[in-house]
């Protein structure tokens, strides 16, 4: 009997460190933990699209205003804006829509195309954000099919700081 743990003992430190070796060697840094981000949930509701859109906005958050915008954006100008600013073309696409976003959300002035300096906005706020009827099936399937769509009046404040005005847009 005594033989027989003087046989087994060794053996069993053996597999001991075998085993503690397999463990260490599985722990290594060539191999690190991946944690899986929870998957982006968008909005569940045209109303909370809204709201966070609004909430975007106020808090001139770049990423999450482009979150809510499918990369398919497309932004029809109207007849008059394109009057006004007849460089700027017909469409804003995503593309442009991030550009545009990421000036205006930085606090930075900007040059604008004509050398024409641009004060920087440092905060929005909506005084009316209210949508005037129920979302329906759009009157545009040939650019939009599928989708819904509400009118909404709105009214913006951009503050430029004290050294200029307001700017107000609403509609």
């Amino acid at each position: 009997m005594n033989q027989s743990i003087k046989t087994v003992f060794p053996l069993m430190l053996v597999a001991a460190a075998l085993t503690g070796m397999m463990i260490l060697a599985g722990c290594s840094d060539d191999d690190p933990v991946r944690v899986e981000p929870d998957p982006v949930i968008g909005p569940e509701s045209v109303e909370e699209l809204m709201a966070q859109f609004k909430a975007a906005y106020e808090t001139r958050d770049l990423a999450k205003y482009l979150a809510l915008l499918d990369p398919g954006f497309l932004m029809i100008l109207q007849e008059q804006t394109t009057e006004w600013f007849p460089d700027v073309g017909t469409t804003l696409d995503f593309a442009e829509e991030e550009r545009i976003h990421q000036r205006m959300f930085s606090g930075e002035a900007v040059i604008d195309p004509n050398e024409d300096l641009v004060p920087g906005v440092l905060a929005i706020g909506f005084s009316v954000f209210q949508a005037l009827e129920a979302w329906s099936a759009t009157d545009d399937e040939d650019h939009f099919p599928d989708a819904v769509w509400a009118p909404f009046q709105v009214d913006l404040l951009f503050d430029r700081g004290q050294d200029y005005s307001y700017f107000r847009v609403n509609g």
